[in-house]
Order: structure tokens, then C-alpha cells, then sequence
């Protein structure tokens, strides 16, 4: 990661197994922000403490629960307390990171790249990578599919957003915005080429919000080869169809901060690389359905070049759209 284009790895000679990291995961209470101390080697039973956060995409009743089944799963043996430490908004799960007081951070891609840019001591890597099933989801009203069924088989799909309403997620995602932009380029589609546009960041929401009114013509939302419409609601689904997807790829990833590093730390930290990357979504043991809670199809180490280059053109276009583009300069009345 960085301009260096550097990656880490940490499954080699851990004394750890991945068996042994199966171990106690912490859900711990909400703190307060300004509370928070540097994560600690060991703790007063002997466990190593490994402190996580997430970025809040989405409500956090919604993200405990997902902790919780992460909890559940890893705790098995005692040896290693990770604690969860929920954040404030997109940018205080990225702090808490670069100023040591996490471990670890569940990030999407474009929040992995506004990391790497704030990571001037060059202490952020990649642990882990989602494996490339991550899909860019294009969702069209069904009042609108039938005039529109013939472009969307074109060779350029996406120029059938052209003078179209479109719905995206916050402009904060990667998932639900830097990634659709990108899709667009690519097809000849600029942001000031749509009619209009808004964000809803809740994915739920933006769907059931599109599914219900006819103020847009599309919605771009995240999901997976295996099952496009996963967050989408089965009553929305009875209103919407997909007008395309994306090819597969990676979108989330979770970041290490190499700070405050000790022998049990990185011991550590190498058990929980390596329970990662052996989680199966066919599994019976129960890693396939922590997966699905989870919302990724499994995690390979973090040696993609196609992934750092995606990464690099998130960061351009989000450095392109700052303060200049967005959907408020367009927006025009619907009609």
C-alpha cells in the first residue's frame, strides 16, 4: 500500500494456528471517544488485546450485530480479547486507526485509499482482502425498464444513464459512489451527464426508497455475484429489476496499524490473518454463514495489483469530484 505499493503478510511461522485464534472476541462496551487508550500488549488474564473498528456504513444496532456473530465465531479459546470499538462517522474509524488507538479497521475502498493519503509514517497495511466478489449492482424501476431495454443491451450499458434520475449511497462510499462514477467512466458517462441525482447512504433505505416513489429512473447499489439483491428487501424487489452489474471485484478490506507492535501483537495479528483467509462460504463449521452476516464471500491475502489500482483511481476521482462535482450541481426538478 502507499506509493510504494506495499503489502504485508503476516501468515508466516506464527506460532499461533488459525485454530488458536478461534478465541475469545470481546464486544465491548461503547466508549466514550475522547476515552479511548492505546491498544495494550497484554492483558491483566494474559490475553492479547486487538482492538477493531468499522466504518459506520451502517446503523449501529445493525453493526453490533455483526460484531456479535464475529464474537461468537472467534471465541473459542482465551487467548486473544479482540474488543470492537465503535466509531463516529467515516473519518473517526480512519483516525482511530492512524493514531494507534485501534489495531485493526474493517474499511471500504475508498476509505482505504483516504487512508493511505493520511498515512504519512507509512504504518497502515492491508491484513486481508475481500475476495473479488464484490458487485456494483444498477437497479432500474420497472415502470421505466421497457423503454429502456434495448440501450441497456448495448455494448455501453451505463450510457443509458444518460439525462436519467439516479440514486447512489453516500458520497462517502466507495461501494455505492466512487465505484459506480468509476463504472461510469469507463462506459462514457460523466456525473453532469445525468439529469439529475442524490444520495441515500442507508443501502436499505435507498432501496426501498426507489422502489416505492418515481422520482428515479436508477439506483446503484452494493452487492455480490452470488446474490446481487442482498440488500435489497423482498418487497422492493417486487418493484425494481437489475438493469446491470459490474464484474466481480474486491471492495473491502482490513487494515493493521504496525504501531504499538510487540512479539504477542504480531503474533496475533498473524492468527487473525490466517482465520480470515481460511474462512470458506461453503463451510459447514460455520465460517460460510458468519460470511454472509459479514457480507463478503471470504478473504485472500492482500497481494492484488488490480486492487491497488483501483484503490489509486478511487483516490484520483475522489480528489477530482472534491468540492467541484456532486449531485447538488446538477439536480434539476423531476420531470
Amino acid at each position: 500500500m502507499g506509493s510504494g505499493g506495499r503489502w504485508v503478510t503476516f501468515q508466516q511461522t506464527a506460532s499461533l494456528s488459525a485454530a488458536s485464534l478461534l478465541a475469545g472476541l470481546l464486544l465491548g462496551c461503547e466508549p466514550q471517544a475522547g476515552s479511548i487508550q492505546p491498544p495494550q500488549a497484554g492483558a491483566g488474564d494474559g490475553k492479547v488485546v486487538i482492538r477493531i473498528t468499522e466504518e459506520p456504513y451502517y446503523q449501529q444496532e445493525k453493526m453490533n450485530r455483526k460484531m456479535k456473530a464475529l464474537e461468537d465465531y472467534l471465541e473459542k479459546s482465551g487467548e486473544i480479547d479482540v474488543e470492537y470499538v465503535p466509531a463516529i462517522n467515516y473519518a473517526h474509524s480512519h483516525q482511530l486507526l492512524l493514531s494507534g488507538k485501534v489495531d485493526l479497521l474493517w474499511a471500504g475502498s475508498l476509505g482505504v485509499a483516504q487512508v493511505e493519503e493520511q498515512d504519512k509514517d507509512n504504518l497502515i497495511q492491508p491484513l486481508a482482502v475481500e475476495k473479488p466478489s464484490f458487485v456494483n449492482v444498477l437497479l432500474v424501476s420497472k415502470q421505466a425498464s421497457s423503454a429502456l431495454k434495448q440501450s441497456l443491451k448495448e455494448k455501453n450499458p451505463l450510457r443509458s444513464l444518460k439525462r436519467k434520475r439516479v440514486l447512489f449511497g453516500s458520497r462517502s462510499s466507495g461501494s455505492s459512489f466512487l465505484t459506480p462514477l468509476l463504472e461510469m467512466k469507463d462506459q462514457g458517462v460523466a456525473l453532469s451527464d445525468l439529469k439529475s441525482c442524490a444520495y441515500e447512504p442507508h443501502h436499505g433505505h435507498r432501496a426501498d426508497y426507489f422502489a416505492s416513489s418515481r422520482d428515479y429512473d436508477f439506483a446503484f447499489m452494493p452487492g455480490q455475484a452470488e446474490d446481487p439483491l442482498r440488500l435489497v428487501s423482498p418487497s422492493a424487489q417486487a418493484d425494481v429489476e437489475v438493469a446491470w452489474l459490474s464484474e466481480p471485484k474486491r471492495n473491502y478490506s482490513v487494515l493493521v496499524s504496525e504501531g504499538n507492535s510487540s512479539p504477542q501483537r504480531d503474533q496475533a495479528l498473524k492468527a487473525i490473518q490466517s482465520a480470515l483467509t481460511a474462512m470458506d462460504l461453503s463451510s459447514g463449521s460455520g465460517s460460510g454463514e458468519l460470511l454472509k452476516v459479514m457480507g463478503v464471500a471470504g478473504f485472500d491475502l492482500p497481494a492484488d495489483d488490480v486492487y491497488l489500482e483501483q484503490n489509486r483511481r478511487i483516490s484520483e476521482l475522489s480528489s477530482e469530484l472534491s468540492g467541484r462535482e456532486s449531485c447538488l450541481d446538477i439536480d434539476a426538478p423531476a420531470g
